[in-house]
């Protein structure tokens, strides 16, 4: 009984921190969509630029 409860004690202990690393990897993920949205429309304005540079030459 009493090494089930220690067993029990350390998969909570285990599932606690992968919950935490997930929480984590989810907060990451949001930061990172954001930073790739941002570096689309970075990029479309610079293709935008090099057209319009091509066009006045």
């Amino acid at each position: 009984m009493e090494q089930n409860q220690i067993q029990i004690k350390d998969a909570n202990r285990v599932i606690q921190k992968l919950t935490m690393q997930a929480a984590n990897l989810i907060q990451l993920n949001a930061l990172l969509s954001a930073k790739t949205e941002e570096l689309e429309e970075e990029n479309t304005l610079l293709k935008n630029q090099i057209d319009e540079v091509k066009k006045a030459k």
